[in-house]
C-alpha cells in the first residue's frame, strides 16, 4: 500500500515516480485497479488494468496509483492538500472467466468485464447501488457505451486490500 501512497503523491507533485522498494510477498495478480476515495469516501479516482503489464506488482500498483490520481477522465487530478484525506483500495484481480449466463454473475463477488467490437467496459464488485446481476450488466454495458448487448461477457474474482483508517 505504502507503493500506491507514494505514488499519489509524487502524482500530486507533478513529481517522477520512486522507483525500487521491497518485492512483494503477494502473487503476481491478473490484473490490478486502484481506487481513491476522498474523506467521505466517495469515488476520486479508480484506474486499472484487467492484466498485468509491467515487470513486478510494484510496478503495476505505483502506475495505476498515478493515472487514478491524474488521468481518471472522471475528476480533475489530486492536488497536493487532498492527498492526506484520501483512502486508498487496492483491487487484485482474479482470472478471467468466460459467462454464458448472467446467473453466474455476483456483483458482491465478481467484477465483470464486457466487450463489443472494440468497445470494453470494466466494472469491480461491491458498488453501492449495483445489487443484482442485471445491474451489474446494465451499468457496465452504460459505462463502455455498449448498446444491443455485449458480444463477450467474463467475470473475475477481486481481493481488496484497503489503507487502514488513520
Amino acid at each position: 500500500m505504502a507503493v500506491a501512497r507514494q505514488a499519489v503523491t509524487a502524482a500530486s507533485r507533478g513529481e517522477e515516480p520512486v522507483s525500487g522498494g521491497a518485492p512483494s510477498a503477494l502473487p503476481m495478480p491478473a490484473g490490478v485497479f486502484v481506487t481513491l476515495r476522498d474523506g467521505e469516501g466517495r469515488l476520486r479516482g479508480c484506474v486499472g488494468h484487467v492484466e498485468c503489464r509491467l515487470g513486478s506488482l510494484e510496478e503495476e500498483v505505483a502506475e495505476c496509483a498515478r493515472a487514478a490520481a491524474t488521468r481518471d477522465w472522471r475528476f480533475h487530478p489530486v492536488t497536493p492538500d487532498e492527498v492526506a484525506q484520501l483512502r486508498l483500495e487496492l483491487s487484485l484481480l482474479g482470472r478471467m472467466e468466460p459467462v454464458d449466463d448472467l446467473g453466474e454473475l455476483d456483483p458482491r463477488v465478481y467484477g465483470i468485464t464486457v466487450t463489443q467490437g472494440a468497445r470494453r467496459g470494466v466494472l469491480l464488485p461491491g458498488i453501492d447501488g449495483i445489487d443484482t446481476p442485471q445491474d451489474q450488466f446494465h451499468a457496465v454495458c452504460r459505462k463502455a457505451g455498449i448498446t444491443g448487448g455485449a458480444t463477450r461477457i467474463f467475470r473475475f474474482p477481486v481481493r481488496k486490500v484497503m489503507e487502514p483508517v488513520a
